[in-house]
């Protein structure tokens, strides 16, 4: 259950890495997301199955966000911020799309259906990685991202085991 929110939280650190400064009210994006990610959290727990379904609304209404952040860069840009960000969206389509057609399974088969979605998410961009490329991001600015989400997984855990 928190792999998929270490998913969404990369694909975030990933966007704002490229295209932050072509963001005009990056707030407008932001709040939604975090309301988000609030209700996604508050949705943990050990019978996963009784808040699958809104567990997944928050996991499709925060990468449909991050869709919607690339077709604005990609409207209100030119040259290769315009060709990665709309080749971004393109990539990620599938993984909007496959975990809601969970939703038509039962059983088991919607967790296998929606984890599948989130693998082809995180593998769809391997074979684009000389296109992605041109649109380089920026080392320093990850890693701090990626050592801010670890010392709130420690944090949260430290609170959880208390």
């Amino acid at each position: 259950m928190v792999f998929p929110m270490f998913w969404l939280w990369s694909g975030q650190t990933m966007f704002y890495n490229r295209f932050s400064q072509y963001l005009r009210r990056p707030e407008l994006f932001m709040l939604p997301q975090m309301f988000l990610f609030i209700l996604m959290t508050a949705s943990l727990d050990f019978s996963f199955a009784h808040t699958y379904r809104i567990y997944l609304l928050c996991y499709l209404g925060l990468r449909m966000l991050t869709l919607l952040e690339y077709i604005y860069v990609g409207l209100y840009t030119e040259g290769h911020p315009r060709e990665t960000s709309l080749l971004m969206f393109k990539m990620f389509l599938p993984g909007v799309l496959i975990p809601l057609s969970s939703y038509l399974f039962y059983g088991e088969w919607h967790y296998i259906i929606m984890y599948s979605g989130i693998a082809a998410d995180m593998i769809i961009p391997l074979f684009f990685s000389r296109r992605l490329k041109r649109s380089p991001i920026n080392l320093p600015h990850l890693a701090e991202r990626f050592g801010a989400f670890v010392l709130i997984a420690f944090g949260e855990s430290l609170v959880s085991v208390t």
